[in-house]
């Protein structure tokens, strides 16, 4: 089978569903080519034109956000929900990543820990959280 077809149909599509353990064993590939990709790009960069390494870094990058984004929209889908659901949960991640300085300054590091917290089990939620047995509106599940 041609790598680009089955990279596309496993970590492209947004159509579907996906089980826990697929969501795991992906995500953890998916981590894997990240590593590569980072490390090509650090060479790229060594070695080439500084506008190629830029070029491959942002292609890269471009790559492994529409494949995590896919992951996840399918992951909400074995879950019964919308794959929309995916904005709240970078809506939530964003506002971590943004609101843990200004938090720390202003109510202290408790409350900034308490927020990463609760993303945190929020992950926890979406990677435990058993999918519907089920067809639902997304598809039969995923055996």
């Amino acid at each position: 089978m041609n790598p680009w077809i089955w990279y596309r149909d496993n970590f492209i599509a947004f159509e579907g569903r996906l089980a826990r353990r697929a969501f795991v064993v992906r995500s953890l590939m998916l981590l894997g080519i990240s590593v590569g990709f980072a490390a090509a790009g650090y060479a790229m960069f060594e070695l080439a034109p500084p506008m190629v390494g830029v070029m491959f870094f942002f292609s890269g990058a471009a790559l492994i956000l529409a494949s995590s984004l896919s992951l996840l929209v399918r992951r909400f889908h074995d879950l019964g929900r919308s794959g929309y659901t995916v904005i709240t949960y970078y809506s939530a991640s964003a506002a971590v990543i943004g609101a843990e300085a200004l938090l720390e300054e202003m109510v202290g590091m408790l409350a900034a820990t308490l927020l990463g917290l609760l993303v945190g089990a929020l992950s926890l939620v979406i990677l435990l959280w058993p999918g519907r047995q089920a067809p639902n509106a997304y598809g039969p599940p995923q055996i």
